[in-house]
């Protein structure tokens, strides 16, 4: 068997360079696609992680959960609750020492301040005006 310049082990050079080149447009390929997977990826977790994105729910914290504080953050990012009831009961929620209501829009967050929630043992609750089911609960 004669070898000429264009054969190397009985493979054509003009074969070795196609399979080559579709080696190279294989690794293109796979890069574009993981590529436009990671853009499509972080598109969807940044909105994903906005808290204004389509999500309905609201909450309620200390402003600073490991010091005694009198105020508390209401954040609301419900589309049907802007108006927000609250009860601040004594230890062990044998009796109401005060009610009232605040008003959060919707994206919103509002603190509510009152000497009250200084005492050790007072219980919180919060509720939407027009939804009494929804209850969260605070404790000091």
């Amino acid at each position: 068997m004669k070898i000429t310049r264009f054969q190397y082990f009985g493979v054509k050079l003009s074969d070795m360079r196609k399979e080559v080149l579709t080696d190279k447009v294989i690794v293109c390929l796979i890069t574009i696609f993981v590529i436009a997977s990671f853009a499509v990826l972080f598109a969807v977790e940044r909105v994903q992680s906005s808290p204004l994105a389509g999500k309905d729910w609201w909450s309620v914290s200390f402003v600073s959960p490991l010091e005694p504080t009198s105020e508390i953050l209401i954040e609301n990012y419900t589309t049907d609750h802007t108006t927000f009831r609250y009860e601040i009961q004594s230890e062990g929620g044998a009796r109401i020492r005060k009610e009232g209501s605040v008003n959060v829009e919707k994206g919103s967050s509002e603190v509510l301040s009152d000497e009250l929630l200084l005492d050790l043992g007072a219980t919180v609750i919060f509720y939407p005006a027009d939804n009494t089911n929804d209850l969260k609960t605070l404790w000091r």
